[in-house]
């Protein structure tokens, strides 16, 4: 028996059609996913990714942690041959505790500086997480605070500060943005 020519055009032709469905159902399943995950998830307030950096005064900050004596010494070499702190470090606006940023506010008094460039914020929102890097003792933003209020500073990397976006985690940086400033700029 011989089958028509046109029956296998049009026997493709509904395979594809199949195939279409499928796709557009998949496609349409994914997407109301990630409009239920979008709903239920808060978006980071819009203040956390304008943050624009001051001049701080060195002698107001706090430190809560110690730093490792090795990796200022290359951050120091870095910051020379580029002639540039790339970064400016994070701090709580209200105690001035120095939230990430160690090595560098340590470097800039190494270097004579006075001031350093800082991001400030309410290190009390909830979007910002403290957690313990690996195999380190947990950690709170209480014994953050305490730290940097009594000069009790916990061991180096005791703290992995974090912000939370749409229910994911990020490191600081995510909002702690690069934006080098030339030592020669910095009183």
């Amino acid at each position: 028996m011989r089958v028509p020519p046109n029956a296998y055009r049009r026997r493709e032709e509904m395979l594809v059609f199949r195939l279409k469905f499928i796709e557009q159902e998949a496609l349409e399943e994914a997407l109301a996913r990630l409009r239920v995950k979008l709903r239920s998830s808060r978006p980071l307030p819009m203040d956390l990714l304008e943050l624009r950096p001051r001049l701080v005064r060195l002698d107001q900050l706090r430190e809560h942690e110690q730093h490792i004596p090795e990796h200022l010494e290359e951050l120091l070499q870095e910051i020379l041959r580029d002639g540039v702190l790339k970064r400016p470090i994070l701090v709580d606006e209200r105690t001035m505790i120095i939230i990430d940023g160690h090595h560098r506010y340590n470097c800039m008094k190494r270097l004579g500086k006075r001031y350093i460039p800082a991001y400030l914020i309410d290190y009390m929102r909830e979007e910002i997480v403290v957690e313990p890097w690996d195999g380190k003792p947990p950690v709170t933003k209480e014994d953050v605070i305490r730290a940097g209020l009594t000069g009790m500073r916990l061991p180096p990397k005791s703290s992995k500060h974090m912000v939370r976006i749409g229910g994911e985690l990020h490191h600081v940086t995510y909002i702690e943005r690069e934006n080098p400033t030339p030592l020669d700029q910095i009183p």
